[in-house]
């Protein structure tokens, strides 16, 4: 019988970031469509927290593509107007990916400095490891040593 898996485990597995980038992109055009009347002149307003969720807890990426094909699916008239439509598509495009790379750097700097507290962590163990084989060695060393400088002086004394 095959033990179950546990929710870290799951929660490393991509479709598990795929379909919550998807559910958090819905969420966000769901609240967008009911709050329309308000926020008509920004149409991409909800969809930067979106994306910045998704890049915490999903896949960034996905969020970015689902979020702009729904802005532009259901928030933005057909004929899109030039330059406003096109320049509000692509800010926040930029701005999406922008936070998609710092999280990704901000991911990679953290397993850094982990890697470094890891090889600290090794390196003190194995200075310790030395430290400790080279007064284990050192003792019965010193012992024979000691034991070999007491025979040489019996050896130089005339036989009594």
């Amino acid at each position: 019988m095959q033990p179950k898996a546990t929710l870290k485990e799951f929660k490393k597995h991509r479709p598990y970031k795929y379909l919550l980038s998807v559910l958090i992109v819905a969420l966000a055009g769901l609240i967008q469509y009911f709050l329309w009347p308000w926020i008509d002149p920004a149409p991409f307003l909800l969809f930067y927290p979106a994306v910045i969720l998704a890049a915490l807890y999903g896949d960034g990426n996905t969020a970015i593509v689902l979020s702009a094909f729904t802005v532009q699916y259901f928030f933005v008239s057909p004929p899109m107007q030039w330059p406003s439509d096109y320049l509000r598509l692509f800010i926040f495009i930029l701005a999406a990916v922008m936070i998609r790379i710092t999280h990704h750097l901000k991911l990679e700097r953290l397993k850094a400095e982990a890697n470094a507290e890891e090889l600290r962590r090794e390196r003190e163990n194995r200075e310790k490891y030395v430290a400790t084989l080279t007064h284990d060695l050192h003792t019965p060393l010193t012992a024979t040593k000691m034991n070999i400088q007491m025979l040489q002086r019996k050896a130089s004394d005339p036989v009594m």
